[in-house]
């Protein structure tokens, strides 16, 4: 459960900080989105999936996140 929860944690603070869902999944991520969110924020977050991304738990986690249609609500 610990993993679970310090996982989704982690991808949710990233997708708020403006980092997609595709570049989440594929790690693959554009110049314009490592400036929008700051190299350093892209760095770390990168540093810590990059070991993960290929498992089943961040796939299926990644899959859980929430829409950008379901973040503007929130607002």
């Amino acid at each position: 459960m610990g993993r679970v929860r310090e996982w989704w944690d982690v991808l949710n603070v990233a997708l708020r900080a403006g980092i997609g869902r595709t570049v989440l999944e594929s790690l693959d991520c554009p110049p314009f989105v490592m400036a929008k969110v700051g190299l350093p924020v892209w760095l770390e977050f990168e540093a810590w999936a990059r070991p993960k991304y290929l498992s089943a738990l961040y796939a299926f986690l990644c899959y859980l996140l929430p829409s950008q249609e379901e973040l503007k609500h929130e607002s």
